[in-house]
């Protein structure tokens, strides 16, 4: 069976002051870029999260101002992918999201420094049942996760490889 290959456009965070000119009109205020963003683009990656999660009111508001068919991959916050502390998974603070079915999922973008080792590889296995509630998608940037069992695996837990 051959399926068509869905795409979903948008980029990875819409808030940049240099873009006001080249993409947003000029003038556009800060508080504004979101609204503008999604009247041209169907999905965006929330970049913020990788510092801080938000409350669910802020993303209850997001998505409130996005219409109902835009979409958010929300990148995990750094306690999870650079310090390795799986605390916070932030997955009740994506309700609004999930609810609404604007979720797309969530990115663990891991540093240059997470290699592939038996422990790194245990870690990620337990980040990834954490997430199992939500579509994951996992971008290393390290060269030794190269490796036929890395997809293997993401595969059988159906998570997304991302290639930088």
């Amino acid at each position: 069976m051959c399926r068509k290959a869905q795409y979903i456009v948008g980029t990875s965070g819409y808030s940049f002051s240099d873009w006001v000119g080249p993409f947003y009109p000029p003038g556009t205020k800060q508080r504004e870029m979101l609204d503008y963003y999604a009247s041209r683009f169907e999905a965006v990656e929330l970049n913020f999260t990788f510092y801080r999660m938000p409350d669910p009111a802020t993303l209850e508001r997001m998505a409130e101002g996005t219409g109902s068919t835009f979409r958010f991959w929300v990148k995990a916050n750094r306690l999870i992918t650079h310090e390795l502390d799986r605390s916070v998974t932030g997955v009740d603070q994506l309700a609004p999201l999930i609810e609404r079915r604007r979720l797309l999922g969530v990115l663990l973008q891991f540093p240059q420094s997470f290699h592939r080792t038996v422990n790194n590889r245990r870690y990620l296995a337990s980040a990834l049942a954490d997430l199992e509630s939500v579509p994951t998608a996992v971008e290393f940037r390290h060269r030794s996760w190269d490796d036929p069992a890395t997809l293997a695996g993401l595969r059988e837990r159906n998570v997304t490889l991302v290639v930088p």
